[in-house]
């Protein structure tokens, strides 16, 4: 079945896949390393393909050593890696091919990656306090959004859409969830959630 084929064409992969995402009728993976592509209705008779590959593989475990994650656009898929400080995003479309769009500035380890409302947003951490940063796919320009509670130490990592222009993350050391809408140019805490053991 479906499921089964996904898991062989993710565990053809050396490295875990981090990045799933479907354009076009073509199903891809993104490891940190290597875009691969496998066509959905050839289902269980399609042939992995690799369409790029940046240079060396990322040493040691992904969300600790090294951080990667894609998302896909109308007409172009929008992938990062970051490892030690360092973290490109990258963009795949049929018609250009894959290429770096956006080499982040120095220091700055990005965690999550999200697309919405023509504008690639990516959460991460700055000398050791949580940033958002947005790219234009128009324009390409970058723009700090800004630092998110940079008093506390949040690491957040989880980013995804919410309603309208919102995105929405949450944090790996505290039960926070933070929105920022793109519409307003605003954050703000959204909840804290509890959690007790055996739940």
């Amino acid at each position: 079945g479906a499921l089964s084929d996904v898991r062989t064409f993710a565990n053809s992969n050396t490295l875990r896949i981090v990045g799933l995402a479907v354009l076009g009728g073509f199903l891809y993976t993104w490891n940190g390393q290597t875009l691969k592509e496998r066509s959905i209705e050839d289902g269980t008779s399609a042939t992995e393909a690799t369409v790029f590959t940046r240079g060396g593989a990322p040493a040691g475990t992904w969300d600790t050593d090294y951080w990667a994650g894609m998302v896909a656009a109308e007409n172009s898929l929008f992938f990062f890696t970051a490892v030690e400080g360092k973290t490109t995003v990258y963009e795949y479309s049929w018609q250009t091919g894959a290429s770096p769009i956006w080499v982040m500035q120095d220091g700055f380890t990005g965690k999550g990656l999200v697309y919405s409302n023509g504008a690639v947003l990516v959460v991460g951490e700055y000398q050791g306090k949580s940033q958002l940063w947005g790219l234009s796919t128009i324009s390409r320009q970058p723009i700090d959004v800004g630092f998110i509670r940079p008093a506390e130490d949040l690491d957040l990592r989880v980013i995804g859409t919410g309603f309208g222009s919102e995105i929405i993350m949450s944090s790996r050391t505290t039960p926070q969830v933070f929105i920022y809408d793109m519409k307003r140019d605003a954050i703000s805490q959204l909840d804290e959630f509890s959690h007790t053991s055996g739940e």
